[in-house]
């Protein structure tokens, strides 16, 4: 019930065109920009799918980059071994036959040839030509008076024993 001395007053019907007609001008409006929107989303959802496609791409790339780059470094990390093997193959063997052009009169005394055996002969002739004092270490009975003899007659050093 309308309150007392206050009357509700009824749209007339011109105001109720007009509020028809801008109901129906902003529905239009909402209509158009959800158009617009929807478009945009459109838009975007390529874009974003696109770019994806190109960064999976770009991934897959990189991964057989890094793939074969560690191929890469394992097999010159297998050469590097090689060439160290090699090295210590070849100053030994220079060792040897430069001892073998010398008619081996340095080690005379001591026979064997062994790896081991050689690998020492390699050692004592790094260590010959420095003016330095060398410990040898080893069990009573291994040899270690022998190598006196041969190494001072080319070395200035001593060697202890």
């Amino acid at each position: 019930m309308p309150a007392r001395g206050k009357r509700t007053a009824t749209p007339t019907e011109t105001e109720r065109q007009r509020l028809r007609h801008e109901l129906e001008v902003h529905q239009i409006e909402l209509e158009m920009q959800n158009e617009e929107l929807h478009k945009v989303q459109l838009q975007l959802e390529s874009i974003v799918a696109d770019r994806t496609a190109e960064l999976t791409s770009t991934n897959q790339q990189l991964k057989e980059e890094i793939e074969e780059r560690r191929k890469v470094e394992e097999t010159l990390r297998e050469a590097l071994v090689e060439i160290k093997q090699l090295t210590d193959q070849l100053q030994l063997e220079n060792t040897q036959l430069q001892r073998v052009i010398t008619n081996g009169e340095s080690y005379s005394e001591i026979v064997g040839q062994s790896p081991a055996i050689s690998y020492v002969f390699f050692r004592v002739d790094q260590v010959a030509p420095q003016d330095t004092t060398v410990l040898l270490l080893g069990e009573t009975g291994t040899g270690k008076g022998w190598w006196p003899a041969p190494s001072t007659s080319a070395v200035p050093g001593r060697i202890a024993r």
